[in-house]
Formats: structure tokens, sequence, C-alpha cells
């Protein structure tokens, strides 16, 4: 009897031990997943850099270029075409402008001798403009080619005899940012999938390049259309695209782009090769949050996506069909920018965010028509 006392008495010892083991380890478990939890930083200015050139800004005070994108070294950048004469000669180009570390524009001139061939020396009766340049989910850069043919008022619609008469072509050019070159790539707009799109100039919406160099172009309300990289001929057409998500900004992904629904008043999940929704998200943020204009960006290193509206900056991670939202900025850290007009946001590796703005001076009043453009960075506080 007292061996067996003595032998209860071990294994109750023993299981009270385990138990106070397991609860410390309970409470270790919890206080590591409270501690991981995230937490919302305040966000302050703490730079702003004017528009590198005015000649985007409009007499209307709009913005013909209006997105920022990333140069080589993954620094803010802008691209603008630019038509201009020297010494009495035309010249077309691209000129990069990048932020170095001291908020100071940087400007490198891309392509002027090839881009003035192909444009400005060709001699034949086609409008050329240029109406994006974009750094491709590949890392390369992209300019968008337009041709427009001029149609007299008197003049009779030409008989179809199996070519193209469409009064608009496209090409997309990869410019070589180091040699003066390109290559083009002609969209068959002419192909028969394509005989109920409307291609026009003024129903062209988007413009965006793969990360295997697939073209996407976003046509109208309802159209998107992929185009193969080296043939331009058109390998995927859907002219359904729910909710109109491409008239607003699109956040694009890893075949998978996050938009918000003015339908649902959520943000949604868009899959690229069904084009239909396959989530929606965002419930945790306050409608009055949501319902605010987004703006978004996406690291292509690693797929992080980033939402922006005055409510704050968000780190948006889809992980197979799950989706987190998650608020990285303390409320009221861009209440600034309430009555700003925001174009485009750039994050960086460290979740500085750069917002291209335009908005009225301090002391100016409704009727003068003035304004002041240029990109805010704005950075943890330390």
């Amino acid at each position: 009897m007292g061996k067996i006392g003595n032998g209860i008495r071990v294994i109750l010892l023993a299981g009270l031990i385990g138990i106070v083991l397991c609860g410390c380890g309970k409470e270790e478990q919890e206080n590591t997943a409270l501690s991981t939890q995230p937490e919302t930083v305040k966000y302050e200015e703490t730079d702003f850099a004017v528009l590198p050139d005015e000649s985007i800004i409009t007499q209307e005070g709009m913005l013909t270029i209006h997105s920022l994108q990333r140069d080589r070294e993954d620094r803010v950048a802008m691209y603008i075409p630019e038509m201009g004469t020297e010494d009495g000669e035309y010249y077309q180009q691209v000129t990069e402008y990048a932020l170095d570390n001291n908020g100071n524009w940087e400007r490198k001139n891309i392509c002027e001798k090839s881009l003035t061939k192909r444009v400005i020396k060709k001699g034949d009766s086609w409008i050329y403009s240029i109406p994006y340049v974009i750094r491709g989910d590949d890392g390369e850069l992209y300019a968008l080619l337009q041709m427009e043919q001029p149609v007299l008022a008197d003049e009779e619609p030409e008989q179809n005899d199996g070519e193209s008469t469409s009064s608009v072509r496209y090409s997309v050019l990869q410019l070589d940012e180091e040699q003066d070159q390109f290559y083009e790539v002609s969209l068959r707009l002419e192909d028969r999938s394509l005989s109920e799109v409307d291609t026009s100039v003024d129903m062209l919406k988007q413009f965006h390049v793969m990360e295997d160099g697939t073209l996407f172009f976003a046509f109208g309300n309802r159209t998107v259309v992929q185009f193969d990289a080296d043939s331009g001929a058109p390998v995927a057409v859907c002219e359904n695209v729910p909710d109109n998500a491409f008239t607003q900004n699109v956040c694009y992904g890893d075949k998978q782009f996050v938009f918000y629904s003015l339908s649902n008043k959520l943000l949604n999940i868009l899959d690229l090769d069904t084009m239909t929704i396959t989530k929606s998200f965002g419930e945790d943020v306050p409608e009055d949050a949501r319902k605010k204009e987004w703006s978004f960006d996406t690291h292509t290193n690693d797929w992080n996506m980033f939402g922006f509206n005055t409510s704050g900056l968000y780190s948006i991670r889809p992980v197979g069909k799950n989706v987190s939202i998650q608020k990285l900025s303390r409320d009221g850290s861009f209440d600034k920018l309430e009555d700003a007009t925001i174009y485009d946001i750039h994050v960086d590796e460290e979740n500085n965010i750069y917002i291209l703005i335009r908005k009225r001076p301090e002391d100016s009043y409704e009727y003068e028509n003035a304004w002041e453009f240029g990109v805010y960075k704005y950075s943890a506080a330390r």
C-alpha cells in the first residue's frame, strides 16, 4: 500500500507539473501571437518634390502623365514622352526623371535617335503619340506607340479587302535603357476575335505588361484583351469584366488583381485567367474609409501589394484562397491630403510612401486656377 501510494503521489505531482508547464506554454504562445500582431505607426511628411517637367501640366490644371513608375534601381521615377526641336530639327524621346536620395530629380534621355527615326522621320500620314510609358512586371521599360489615321469629313470609308480599315494602330516598344534602340511588336487588331471590340483611342483605359511579357489592355468598361508579346496576336479576350473593374485604379498582382467594387462596397480579387471575382474582402476596414478612392502599388519581386487612400496605407497579402488587409499607418496620418487630387503612389522597400498629388496652394481662392503639383514623401515617425 505504501509503495502504491507513493507511486500515485509521484504520478499526481508529475501531472500537476505537466499542467503547469502546459499552461505556461499556452500563455507563451498567446503572448507570441500578440507580440507579432502589427501595430500602426504615425506617418509624417518628410519631403516634397515639385514636378520635374511643367510641360505635362495642361492650361486647365491637369496632368497628361499621372503615374509613378520605378527605375532600374527601384527609385521613384516618371517617364515623359518628349517631342521638341534641336538645331531646327524635330526629335522624339522618352525622358526619365528619377528621385535621388536627396529628393532631387535625375534626368536621362532614352532612345532619342531610334524614336525620332520611328516617329518623326517615317514620313507617312499617320499621327503618332505615346500615351503610356510603363515599367512592366518583368522589369523592362515599355512605351505604347499610338497611330491615328486622320479622316476627312468628305472621305468615303475604304472597302474592306481583307486588310484592316481601322483608323488606329498600336505598337508596343520595349525600350533599351542603355542603348538607343527598341524592340517593336504591332498589335494585330484585325484578328477575328476582336471583331466586336472597340479598340479606338477613346476606349483605351489601361495598359500593362505582365511578368511573362504578355501585353494587357483594357478597352471601355467591360473588355480586356491580352496580346502575345512576340506576334502581337490576341491570346485572350474577355468582353464581360465584372463591376467595370478597369475603369478605376487596379492593383496588378501575380495573375490576380485587386480593385474596389462600387457594387458590394468591398475590395475584390479578380482572377486573370477567368476574369471572375474569386474573393471579396476588407470588411474590417470601416465603410467610410473603404469608399474613398483607392490607389495601389505592387512589389513584383515578392508580389506584396499596397492600397492607399486618405484613410491610410494598407498592406494586402493574397495567400491561396485567402487574403488579408492590414493597416500600416495610424489614423490621421494623411488628413492633410483630404482636399488634394491623388494620382498615384509608390511604396518603397521600407514602406515609405510617395504620393503624386495636385492641391491648391495655401491662401489661394477657389476661383483662381492655381494648383500645386508634386510628389509627397511620407515616412513612419521615428
